[in-house]
Formats: structure tokens, sequence, C-alpha cells
């Protein structure tokens, strides 16, 4: 398997499964997703653990809710698209009895997963509104743009007109003094 690159990424779950830490014994769920962005690493795995403790149940259930979990049904965990952070990690490789071997292991895995892809976040408008909505921007684009020459006539003409005021005030100036007379020179040495 290569290593997908640290990025986001569209996914979707595949499975999930329960499973528990060898060393604190603390539960979670174990979520392979597929890539789903074209390049490289389309169709490629990579899995999430959600961990069920005091601290991180509930971004547990809302990544499992981003990705379509009901509840019941583990199959409804492929049910939306969603965004995924993609990092490496790199720990010690060990050997059948737990003992470290001198070598190192990175993988990828997904540290987030945020939010659906389309699906529930937003509702899609239908043509006529997109339309609509396409048209009002191009409205307010372009009166913005005409507008440019006049906003720069009149940042041009105050540029002039300071006032201490605010952030224009600067750094208080010190009183101006007389420069100091500079000391009489003898002609004895």
């Amino acid at each position: 398997m290569a290593l997908v690159p640290i990025g986001k990424y569209q996914a979707r779950g595949v499975t999930m499964s329960p499973h528990e830490s060898k060393e604190k014994h603390t539960k979670f769920w174990n979520v392979v997703l597929r890539i789903e962005d074209e390049g490289p690493s389309k169709g490629q795995f990579a899995e999430w653990q959600g961990y069920l403790t005091e601290k991180t149940t509930a971004r547990t259930l809302e990544s499992l809710s981003h990705m379509g979990f009901d509840g019941s049904t583990p199959e409804s965990i492929g049910k939306n698209l969603v965004y995924v952070d993609i990092e490496h990690e790199t720990y010690p490789e060990k050997d059948d009895q737990g003992q470290p071997t001198g070598k190192t292991i990175t993988r990828h895995r997904v540290a987030w997963v945020n939010g659906s892809v389309g699906g529930n976040r937003f509702a899609e408008l239908d043509a006529t509104k997109a339309l609509q909505a396409k048209e009002e921007l191009r409205s307010l684009m372009m009166a913005f743009q005409a507008n440019q020459p006049a906003r720069a006539a009149a940042q041009q003409a105050s540029a002039g007109a300071s006032f201490a005021y605010g952030h224009n005030a600067g750094a208080p100036q010190a009183p101006a003094q007389a420069a100091p007379t500079p000391p009489a020179v003898s002609s004895k040495f």
C-alpha cells in the first residue's frame, strides 16, 4: 500500500468495527475510509479511530454522524462523502514479542473527519435559483469594479487630510526644542 500524501481529501466510510487499545483498554471504533478524490490516491484506504472517552466521545459521535452512521446499521457509515485530514505518523517497529527492532514505520492515518461534502450541509439550488444567484453576483461584481476608480480617488484625496485621532494619531511627538548651543572652543591647549 502506497503512502497517501499529507493533505485534505474527500473520502467515504467502507467498514467500521469496535476495538480496545492494548495498553489502556480504551474502547474505540476503527473506520476504514476510501479516498474518493481524483488523482494518484483515489481508491486507497485510510483508517480513523474514534475513541470513546469522557473527552473524545462527543467528537467521535460528530465524526460518525458526518459519515452518515445512523447508530444501528454499520453499512450506513458510507452514506456521506466527507473531508478527511490525512497525516503521517512514525513509530518504532516491534517484533512478535513486542520488542523494538531498531527500525521505524511510517503510515498514513485519518486525523480528522470534517463535515460532509454537499450532502446535508447545504441545500443545493434548483436551476432557476442558481441562475438568479449567478446574475446577482455578476451585478454586484460589476458595481464593485465600476466603483474602484472612485474609491481610489477618495482614498488619495483623504490621504492629505489626515487628522490626529485613532489610528491616524500615531505616536505622540515630543515638543520641539531649540538645538543645544555647542560648547565654546578654546584656543588654549
